[in-house]
């Protein structure tokens, strides 16, 4: 499936955690801050490693510290497939909104988000988007549904908002009943042994 005829490179895409990205990347540099580049490393035989060049999507690059990297790891395919999307993207909402929903069936969520963050920027009343990030409307304002409902007090808890003390009363009854089956495998087992060893006394 071809998601865009008319290919477009992107100058000006904001994307939060694609920021500085390649198409043609090889592979992912998740850095400290919590951020993520894709590009390509140009001084692979830095020996000891001192800092990590990369080349960049424009056709710059960016030096980065040793210790501001956590880890490299090469693409994987449905990241590379997606980099290459995402070069051809156009910045509209229609554009993005596909993009969103070709990143949620190949399981990308921080890119789907971005993008649908990036929908919002565009227009900021676009419904579908909003109840995708967890907006709500309450009062005519869209608000998001986890934190209105941590205003009241409640937290998510096994796929339901629920009170805090519901939160201890259900994770009490949850450790009594994993004590009971760890009784209940002990006692087989002692059964078990006892079975043997009459067994064997009856040899």
């Amino acid at each position: 499936m071809r998601l865009f005829s008319n290919p477009l490179r992107l100058a000006g895409l904001l994307l939060p955690v694609l920021l500085l990205a390649s198409p043609v990347a090889a592979e992912v540099f998740r850095l400290r801050d919590g951020g993520r580049i894709v590009g390509r490393l140009l001084n692979e035989d830095q020996v000891p490693r001192r800092d990590y060049t990369i080349e960049l999507s424009a056709g710059g690059q960016i030096t980065l510290a040793k210790d501001e990297v956590l880890e490299r790891t090469p693409l994987r395919p449905n990241e590379e497939k997606y980099e290459k999307l995402r070069a051809e993207c156009p910045d509209t909402v229609e554009g993005h909104w596909e993009l969103a929903a070709w990143c949620l069936t190949n399981h990308l969520p921080s890119q789907r988000d971005a993008h649908l963050n990036r929908i919002l920027e565009l227009d900021p009343n676009h419904e579908r988007a909003r109840r995708a990030l967890g907006y709500t409307r309450i009062d005519g304002a869209w608000q998001i549904r986890k934190e209105v409902m941590e205003s009241q007090g409640l937290q998510l808890y096994r796929g339901r908002y629920r009170t805090k003390q519901e939160i201890e009363i259900l994770q009490r009854d949850e450790k009594d009943q994993r004590t009971r089956n760890e009784w209940r495998g002990k006692m087989k087992r002692y059964s078990a042994w006892l079975d043997g060893a009459k067994h064997e006394q009856g040899r």
